[in-house]
């Protein structure tokens, strides 16, 4: 899943920092989740910045994929199957 744009995040949190709505109704209004706008206020409070991080939940594919599932398939192939 894609990270939230720069300014999806900052529009987020300047409707916090308003306080006219509690965080629950920020969130509902967002289309996000309430854990999702504390832990953008976590982000904000700990970098003061609110730019995506990377995580390694999101995948990393080698430059050459191709290349890669030709091995896998080559690899499969010389192997004896018992089916």
């Amino acid at each position: 899943m894609k990270p939230h744009p720069l300014e999806f995040r900052q529009r987020i949190i300047a409707a916090v920092d308003q306080q006219e709505h509690t965080i629950d109704e920020v969130a509902a209004l967002f289309g996000v989740s309430e854990r999702y706008v504390y832990q953008l206020l976590k982000l904000r409070r700990e970098t003061r910045d609110l730019s995506p991080t990377f995580t390694f939940s999101q995948r990393i594919l080698p430059p050459d994929c191709a290349g890669v599932f030709a091995k896998i398939q080559e690899r499969y192939h010389s192997t004896p199957h018992f089916c």
